[in-house]
Formats: C-alpha cells, sequence, structure tokens
C-alpha cells in the first residue's frame, strides 16, 4: 500500500508564515544565555528542484567574542532548508537540515560574514537531527478489529519506505506501507494485499 503527502508552494509559504520568526538555539545547556541564531519572517519563498526550499529573510545572531557575547542584526539572510529521508522501516525519519546560503551582517565586513556563516553552518549541521519528523511513529499503527470478524482479532500498519521528490512546485512525499491482520490465537500475522487474498473465517 502506498500514501502519498504534497505540499505545494503556496501551503509552504502560510506553513513558513506560522512557524516564523523562530530562534535556534546552538547551546543545549545554556539557553537564550548561548549562542543562537535567530530567523525572521519569510520576505520570499521559493522551491529549489531537487534541492529543497529556499527562503529570504532577516534576522539576529548571538555569538560569544572571547568573554563578551555579542548580538548582530542580520540585514539579510538566504537558507536553503535541505529535506531529505533517512532509515527504514521504523526508523523512517524526514530531516530537515538548513543551509545559510548568504548572511549581511550590519557593520561586518564581507570576508567577516563568510567566516561567521561557516562557523553557524557547522552548528547547525549538527543540530539537524532534532530537526526532524518520524514518519514511523506517526504512521505504524495497532488496533483491534470487531469482534463480528471472526476470526481475525488485529490489524496493524507499518512503515517499509519512504521516498521525497522536490520540484518547483511542490515537495512530495510518498511512504509504501504495508498492512497485515492477525488471527485469534496466533502469534503470526498475515499479509493484506498482493497475491495473498484475506483470510476467509474458518
Amino acid at each position: 500500500m502506498r500514501i502519498t503527502a504534497r505540499l505545494d508552494q503556496d501551503a509552504l509559504r502560510r506553513r513558513l508564515t506560522e512557524i516564523l520568526p523562530i530562534t535556534i538555539l546552538l547551546d543545549d545547556d545554556r539557553g537564550m544565555e548561548g549562542r543562537w541564531v535567530t530567523i525572521g519572517p519569510p520576505q520570499k519563498v521559493d522551491l529549489i528542484a531537487g534541492e529543497g526550499l529556499r527562503l529570504a529573510a532577516s534576522g539576529e545572531l548571538r555569538w560569544p567574542i572571547k568573554t563578551l557575547a555579542v548580538t548582530v542584526r542580520i540585514a539579510s539572510l538566504q537558507l536553503l532548508i535541505r529535506p531529505i529521508v533517512v532509515g527504514v522501516g521504523p526508523s523512517t525519519r524526514l530531516l530537515f537540515r538548513p543551509l545559510i546560503e548568504h548572511a549581511d551582517f550590519e557593520r561586518l565586513p564581507d570576508f567577516v560574514d563568510r567566516g561567521i556563516v561557516a562557523i553557524v553552518n557547522r552548528a547547525l549541521e549538527t543540530r539537524s537531527q532534532h530537526l526532524a519528523w518520524h514518519v514511523a511513529d506517526t504512521l505504524c499503527q495497532r488496533f483491534a478489529l470487531p469482534t463480528t470478524l471472526v476470526p481475525l482479532e488485529t490489524a496493524s500498519i507499518d512503515v517499509v519506505s519512504a521516498e521525497l521528490t522536490i520540484d518547483a512546485t511542490a515537495i512530495e512525499l510518498g511512504m509504501s506501507l504495508d498492512l497485515e491482520v492477525a488471527r485469534v490465537g496466533s502469534a503470526a500475522a498475515s499479509p493484506l494485499g498482493g497475491d495473498q487474498p484475506p483470510a476467509a473465517p474458518a
């Protein structure tokens, strides 16, 4: 069995308008007293085929310089959010990997901008594991069947795999699912679909 989730560009813009502004903490143990980057409301959103979602915004960066923590305004920020599927079966996840492509920090020269962006991108890369949708946790289900369906007892849905497609109009996630049923008194489940028909009552 296969299902598809599709988000077009207009839906993505609406979701980003709801999500942003947002602050990404870069130090778990220090909260807002540590390093962080804030991404402001989206000014422009584009889908890049085969890559991900590119957005333009402004923002702020807090970063320690020796013993002093400095907060710098980001006049313009170009961010690429790259969704990728990792894992199979119960470990299937959709990760969102942010990459700052360009940032213009107020009152700082370009070569300093590039150096800061490289450092922040390395920090964001380590955070990408936290920006994930655990597909299997959401879709895998176990439930009891009605007692009128003798001798069937339970049914289950499991994620087998997922594939991601990104074009200029939408992001589409296709998921392959396995549907199984178990009979009363049987520890093994019998798959539904394919060449094997559903079990008939005894």
